[in-house]
């Protein structure tokens, strides 16, 4: 618009002292100089978001029949757009939703969007998500909520070991709110967004309830100073994140006296006990393994593979790993059969938003993609 305005001054003033022809040629050129100057800048998609969060978020902040609009406005601008264009009707989005106990689905989705744009200037996006969810684990918000809040993390990619870090600091929630292993599978099975972040196999879960439920006792130091996967998830981002994407099965990570500069930290994780750097570590699950040093310990023989180093190893390091080993066949391995076994009845405060009623016989049913449906009991 002011590129073709600027075209027609150019027009108008030129025709009064110059041939028509002349007058018609600079104003063309004028209307391009114009394009070229007030061109808009940013990506299209940024700049219509932008604009939607300018004018029409902010009114229609109160209007009732705008809520299912302004959902997908939020989920739309996930990782777009400008966040601090968008702060303030974002803000009263929140309040609005916060207000209006059916709009579950509105305040999850401006919630999750206010902690991603905030990720985007330093904030710790998996520690803000997990600190969203914790109050689904507590009873506080309805188990659909952090559903709504996944789906929105979800909508653009995400890196292995962000989403491994995510997960630890998801349990922990869980399991500080006293949810069992098996009321975190049984959500998993209900939640497909949750399931995407959370789900391990019920022996590992069942590992990292045991190991939470041991955080105070701390029965793993009668073998070696170690920190928990759910510590170092909330103390360690950087760290957490980088050794979570090599090792996703991360329980305890421990730093041998002496050894660490040339092989790394040990890693005890759910299937075994890992060390050394690199592309390929060494890991054993035996805890009858042959562990020792050999040419002039310069050599450490762990299974049936050999990593060779620098310096000499200190000689505690094979008793060391022989303890790690041990302790993961004889104290982590025993917590899948202590915290699994029997017969629990289903979480109903968890999984009741997902129950859906047959419209044939009107039982009460959890479906499951891919899968026939299981009763729903109370």
């Amino acid at each position: 618009m002011r590129a073709t305005l600027l075209g027609a001054g150019v027009m108008l003033a030129g025709a009064l002292v110059i041939p028509v022809a002349r007058a018609l040629v600079l104003s063309a050129l004028a209307y391009l100089l114009g394009r070229a100057l007030f061109r808009s800048k940013g990506a299209p998609d940024d700049l219509a978001l932008n604009a939607a969060w300018r004018t029409l978020a902010r009114k229609l902040t109160d209007r009732r029949d705008a809520a299912r609009f302004l959902t997908r406005l939020c989920v739309t601008s996930v990782g777009r757009g400008d966040p601090f264009d968008r702060a303030n009707p974002l803000n009263a989005l929140v309040a609005r939703a916060n207000a209006n106990r059916g709009e579950g689905q509105l305040l999850a989705t401006a919630l999750a969007l206010r902690v991603g744009d905030s990720a985007r200037f330093g904030r710790d996006y998996p520690a803000g998500l997990a600190d969203l969810i914790a109050p689904v684990f507590r009873g506080e918000r309805s188990a659909d909520f952090a559903e709504h809040v996944l789906a929105v993390y979800f909508r653009t990619p995400r890196h292995t070991g962000e989403l491994a870090r995510l997960r630890a600091l998801l349990l922990a929630s869980a399991f500080e709110a006293e949810c069992t292993p098996r009321e975190v599978l049984a959500l998993c099975d209900a939640a497909p967004h949750f399931a995407r972040a959370a789900r391990l196999s019920a022996n590992h879960v069942a590992i990292l309830y045991g190991v939470w439920a041991n955080r105070t006792a701390r029965p793993w130091e009668a073998v070696g100073k170690a920190r928990t996967v759910f510590e170092l998830a909330a103390d360690a981002p950087s760290t957490a994140t980088r050794l979570l994407a090599a090792d996703p099965g991360l329980v305890l990570l421990c730093h041998p006296r002496g050894a660490e500069d040339e092989l790394g930290p040990v890693r005890v994780l759910a299937g075994g006990v890992s060390i050394g750097r690199g592309e390929s570590p060494l890991t054993v699950a035996d805890p009858d393994a042959d562990v020792r040093l050999v040419s002039r310990r310069r050599e450490l023989v762990f299974g049936e593979r050999t990593l060779r180093v620098r310096s000499p190893l200190p000689e505690g390091l094979v008793r060391e790993l022989k303890g790690w080993l041990l302790f993961r066949a004889e104290v982590l391995a025993e917590f899948p059969a202590a915290f699994l076994s029997g017969t629990m009845p289903i979480p109903t405060r968890l999984l009741k938003p997902f129950v859906a009623r047959c419209a044939a016989c009107g039982a009460e049913c959890l479906p499951a993609v891919g899968a026939v449906a299981r009763p729903f009991a109370t």
